[in-house]
């Protein structure tokens, strides 16, 4: 009742344009704080999302190194293999 008093109060005294302000302030007041705990906690998962990524993205070049050294060691073995099946082959 406070504030619908202080409202009219308002158009009294300032007329259509001050009741305007007050009651954008009254708002603004009112939804400010939550409007920027929202985009708070949604900046804080943009972050953490972030960083899941960079993580990921790491261990995606980790296991494309070991898959290379792994088809090199692999690549080498089946070298040795031809060589001794061809050695045999020889003898």
């Amino acid at each position: 009742m406070h504030d619908f008093t202080a409202a009219l109060k308002s158009l009294d005294n300032a007329g259509i344009a001050g009741f305007l302000i007050y009651l954008i302030y009254r708002l603004v007041d009112k939804w400010a704080p939550k409007f920027l705990d929202a985009q708070q906690k949604t900046a804080e998962a943009m972050l953490t999302l972030a960083g899941s990524v960079k993580d990921g993205q790491g261990e995606q070049r980790e296991m494309a190194m070991a898959i290379r050294v792994l088809s090199t060691e692999i690549g080498d073995v089946k070298g040795m293999l031809r060589e001794l099946v061809d050695g045999k082959k020889g003898a």
